[in-house]
């Protein structure tokens, strides 16, 4: 993996499916992919084949938020009845949450407009 110096080194990334109750690995991967926006629907499909159920909810971190991701869960909250909520942008631990916006959402709304860079 490329590394923050420019160099390059032997590095993995592990994802894991953490149940929010009982506080156990329900699933894991480790991989050689520096970022974890390909690994979402992976760690899905795993949990799902290692729990026999979808769960009612996930979360996940900016680092899995892309429009693939996006479009993939909504899919999935629709067939399975579940929600996901994944960050669309990073934040300092420091910083001060934003206010919601008051108005009313504009029709045309994208997550370009909600701050989120990717696409």
């Amino acid at each position: 993996m490329k590394t923050a110096d420019g160099s390059f080194h032997y590095c993995y990334n592990a994802q894991a499916v953490v149940d929010a109750d009982q506080q156990v690995i329900i699933a894991a991967e480790l991989g050689n992919s520096a970022t974890d926006i390909h690994q979402l629907i992976p760690m899905i499909t795993t949990t799902v084949d290692t729990v026999g159920v979808m769960p009612q909810t996930w979360g996940a971190d900016a680092g899995y938020c892309s429009a693939a991701n996006l479009k993939h869960t909504t899919g999935l909250e629709t067939a399975h009845q579940t929600e996901f909520f994944i960050s669309t942008r990073r934040m300092k631990h420091d910083a001060p949450t934003p206010d919601a916006p008051q108005d009313p959402m504009p029709a045309a709304l994208t997550p370009r407009l909600l701050g989120w860079p990717r696409g």
